[in-house]
């Protein structure tokens, strides 16, 4: 297999991102599994709404792709077959989406492109965000920020169609494509100095910006709960979960500062530093507006427990700058800086994942539907007529 090759490489990744996730979750893999609104909200909502349920917004925006599977789900099998059907989907979507984003880095060495691709399954995390439709969205929104720099600085020559489809849907996904809006604006004035869009360009960019419209128009017209607001630690919360975490419990605690300021350094020292400080930028204002969000249940977040999904994000950036920056660094030291943070950040992953932790889905029949516990421990209840 010529990894150079685009197709190779996609084809590559997905089996790759499989095993990974076989690796990471086997139990959900073998088992199925139901994270809380899998259940509570997308599959007791599709039998309660039917096909009205795929345009019903919740938490202040709508879940286009999730709110699909748990139709499609409900139309094709029964209930019992959820807690896998689910699952199946979630792994075969998100490695997909690997597949996709290594397809679209043919700027970069196949090594790096492949690393960056299978980051989204290696990057820190605590199992909330994997295999579950509730937070699908938060493993697909790496494919939609590649998806939209392509188009914006290296262009397809063809397959515009499939990809403004894409990304339509991701956006409608979500919340994340309006955070990126303006980013992705930025990014077309800059690259608007240089060239010309084409016009298939600006066809992608407009529907974008339609669908980051109609999500607006959700988010103002059906607002989600809003919690009470508590005073935010910003500066120690924001050293400790974003990377003081990262080293063993009995570290020192500047060793966290150094992590950071060795981060900023190689960032700064890659030829493409403007794109690295935007996703960094991008990943902390997920992490803040996520602090805002849950301020007064989470007090602080940590990626092997609670608010985990909240720091998915920043954390999966954070593994890109370092290994975009071992590719491009100005300076072999910066390169050799680069590689380690990102076996760093592998490490710290690998060693306190806690996937297992998440209770298995136990289901119920009653004379209306099915009964449910479903992780983190949540009873639910389903109506249906199977």
């Amino acid at each position: 297999m010529d990894l150079r090759s685009s197709r190779f490489r996609a084809v590559f990744v997905f089996l790759m991102a499989l095993l990974i996730i076989w690796y990471r979750a086997p139990m959900r893999m073998a088992h199925g599994f139901l994270w809380a609104e899998d259940a509570a909200v997308f599959m007791a909502q599709a039998h309660q709404f039917g096909v009205r349920s795929i345009i019903t917004s919740y938490a202040g925006y709508l879940h286009l792709i999730p709110r699909v599977i748990a139709w499609v789900q409900m139309k094709i099998s029964s209930v019992q077959t959820a807690p896998h059907f689910f699952v199946l989907c979630c792994a075969v979507i998100v490695c997909l989406s690997s597949a996709c984003i290594a397809k679209t880095l043919d700027n970069i060495r196949p090594g790096a492109a492949i690393a960056v691709a299978l980051a989204p399954v290696l990057s820190p995390q605590n199992g909330e965000v994997l295999l579950t439709i509730t937070n699908l969205q938060w493993m697909l929104f790496p494919l939609l920020i590649v998806l939209l720099w392509e188009c914006v600085f290296q262009p397809p020559e063809k397959g515009y169609a499939w990809r403004t489809a894409l990304v339509a849907v991701l956006t409608l996904t979500g919340p994340f494509g309006v955070l990126a809006w303006p980013f992705l604006a930025a990014a077309v004035v800059h690259a608007l100095r240089q060239r010309r869009l084409s016009s298939r360009q600006v066809t992608l960019l407009v529907v974008y910006s339609l669908a980051v419209a109609v999500q607006v128009f959700v988010m103002i017209r059906f607002p989600g709960e809003q919690h009470p607001s508590g005073k935010i630690a910003w500066a120690s919360r924001a050293y400790k979960e974003l990377f003081l975490d990262y080293l063993p419990s009995q570290a020192p605690i500047l060793l966290g500062a150094v992590f950071a300021i060795l981060l900023a350094l190689v960032v700064c020292l890659s030829r493409g530093a403007l794109a690295l400080v935007s996703i960094v930028i991008m990943g902390v204002a997920i992490w803040a507006l996520g602090a805002v969000r849950i301020n007064m249940y989470v007090a602080n977040f940590v990626w092997y427990g609670d608010g985990s999904r909240y720091l998915y994000v920043p954390l999966l950036f954070f593994m890109w700058c370092a290994i975009v920056s071992a590719e491009t660094a100005r300076f072999r030291w910066a390169a050799v800086t680069s590689v380690f943070l990102a076996c760093a950040m592998l490490l710290a992953s690998v060693s306190k994942f806690e996937v297992a932790e998440f209770p298995a889905t136990v289901m119920q029949r009653t004379a209306t539907g099915y009964d449910m516990d479903v992780a983190p421990g949540w009873h639910v209840h389903v109506d249906s007529a199977r």
